[in-house]
């Protein structure tokens, strides 16, 4: 690992999972994308990002026509268990040789925060659908 990339910080599984219970696939994707680029894996970095933006426009789809009886938490606890998983088996390795290098997991308030922002920006986009698709106001 390059001397350079152990001033870095790399988010850990555990990390990208509650980014993904609070903010939506998003976040958690953003921050799998910023471990690549620490790693050197570009390529990688944009299709973690691609995989959250689809990610989570589908479920946005997807919670748009299920039944009102689906337990809706079910979701989020699905996408964030599997995140958490993919995390850890694409990069589990590079995070414990990182950590080994005396390079350091991302802080906590900085996931909070990636998280949050995910969020508000979810949310953001459901109000401008709301408002924008025909029928949405009750007309």
């Amino acid at each position: 690992m390059a001397s350079r990339e152990l001033g870095q910080r790399m988010y850990s599984p555990g990390q990208i999972g509650a980014a993904a219970l609070i903010g939506s696939p998003l976040p958690a994707c953003w921050m799998l994308a910023q471990n690549y680029t620490l790693l050197g894996k570009r390529g990688q970095a944009r299709r973690a990002l691609a995989f959250g933006l689809l990610g989570t426009i589908a479920l946005l789809g997807i919670a748009c026509i299920l039944p009102e009886r689906f337990p809706k938490a079910a979701i989020p606890f699905a996408y964030t268990f599997a995140l958490r998983e993919l995390a850890r088996q694409l990069q589990g390795a590079d995070l414990k040789a990182h950590l080994a290098a005396g390079g350091a997991r991302q802080s906590n308030w900085r996931v909070a925060g990636v998280a949050v922002a995910g969020l508000v920006l979810v949310l953001v986009t459901v109000a401008v659908m709301v408002v924008l698709l025909p029928g949405s106001t009750g007309e």
